[in-house]
């Protein structure tokens, strides 16, 4: 955690100031720019690594003229506050979770309900998601101005930043019986509908918040993905696992502010924007390390590995059907053609299993358990997926 005179520092001088004190104003002086950066989470978990080691190659790309100070786990800025926080200069790049802020971002909110339905085997699905996120959000430029409109300079304006959502609970969760009544910490509106429509209560709790309130039965459940589970200990109190495969987290962007990135020179911006796919690579395979460590360790964790049962399944099918037509029938006023938005994303996310699959990544495994059993050691190449970002995505990019 950073010390108190870091915290000092970035509360007073946040918005790109040098180590001298000084605004970089578009140019290089010598002095190297701090970029204070937020991570939602303790230095250990796979998001906050992410963020330092795309630190790290900015820093580099920038030769050493931006370095980093990092505040991890809310200890500067709270997941509700990171775009007034970005926009006030207090930090620089963050993780910003519309879904924390939903009235201030309506497209973002009607958008975040794109995910289900998609392809369910090990990090196909994933990667067509989130490449299929991306690329929807480039194609509607209502999303960036959006977040433009709050000062937001958004590096990536959306991504699908984990993989299907599951549900780990203290007790186990087959039929929907089971589920009444139960307390559920869940981030977003969209996860909070959704447990709803199985009977349980949504509960809201910060990522600070959440190991505590588990272990101490502020909430029965959580709902989120495996990475979560192992990042902030939860599977030590939880240990029945529910493969429900709620839409993965969508409701995110990698963010700057406007100001701050007009403060850099043309060089200093490029080592962000240029950096976009190293970014993902790195995000995506710290996330797969963490998934695959989830259920490499299972077993040895004393987890019960538990699908659904129909009456369960149907409920959430039926209410994510109406989810879809909701869509369709309630937009947001930016949004013109509702139905043709909804299926331009269903559409490129097809392409992008295509491409996923071209690419190699179907290993034809029959589920988690046994893709990371076979992965071994080994991490997932996504090298090939990066330079395919660039090509169909962000080397389009004016």
């Amino acid at each position: 955690m950073a010390s108190i005179s870091a915290l000092t520092l970035a509360a007073c001088g946040g918005g790109g100031l040098s180590e001298g004190g000084t605004a970089a104003e578009g140019s290089s002086s010598g002095e190297s720019t701090v970029v204070n950066a937020n991570p939602p989470y303790g230095p250990e978990h796979m998001m906050s690594t992410a963020m330092t080691q795309f630190g790290d190659v900015v820093t580099e790309t920038s030769n050493g003229e931006l370095t980093f100070e990092y505040f991890f786990a809310d200890s500067l800025v709270k997941q509700p506050e990171v775009a007034t926080s970005l926009n006030g200069g207090v930090i620089d790049l963050g993780y910003l979770g519309m879904a924390y802020t939903p009235a201030s971002f309506p497209i973002d909110a009607w958008a975040s309900q794109l995910g289900y339905g998609g392809d369910e085997r090990p990090v196909v699905g994933l990667l067509a998601n989130a490449a299929a996120t991306i690329e929807w959000a480039y194609k509607h430029p209502e999303v960036s101005e959006e977040l433009e409109g709050e000062g937001i300079y958004p590096l990536i304006p959306r991504f699908q930043n984990h993989d299907n959502y599951q549900l780990l609970c203290k007790d186990p969760v087959k039929y929907l019986a089971d589920a009444q009544g139960k307390r559920v910490r869940v981030g977003g509106e969209l996860y909070s509908d959704a447990v709803t429509a199985l009977g349980m209560t949504p509960v809201t709790l910060s990522g600070a918040e959440i190991y505590e309130g588990f272990e101490r039965g502020v909430v029965d459940c959580f709902v989120g993905a495996e990475p979560d589970m192992t990042g902030l200990g939860l599977w030590e109190i939880g240990k029945n696992f529910t493969k429900v495969d709620f839409p993965g987290w969508s409701s995110i962007s990698l963010a700057s502010s406007t100001d701050f990135m007009e403060s850099l020179t043309p060089e200093q911006k490029a080592a962000f924007d240029d950096n976009r796919a190293e970014f993902l690579n790195i995000y995506y395979t710290g996330y797969f390390n963490e998934q695959k460590r989830f259920h490499q360790e299972q077993d040895s964790m004393s987890l019960n590995y538990l699908a659904p049962e129909d009456d369960l399944k149907d409920a959430l099918d039926t209410h994510f059907d109406g989810v879809r037509q909701n869509m369709i029938d309630n937009p947001p006023a930016a949004v013109s053609d509702s139905e043709a938005a909804v299926t331009e994303f269903e559409e490129l996310r097809e392409k992008w299993v295509g491409i996923v699959e071209e690419l190699g990544y179907d290993g034809g495994y029959a589920d988690h358990q046994e893709w990371a059993t076979a992965l071994g050691e080994d991490s997932v190449d996504l090298q090939p997926w990066a330079d395919r970002l660039d090509e169909e995505i962000f080397n389009e990019l004016s």
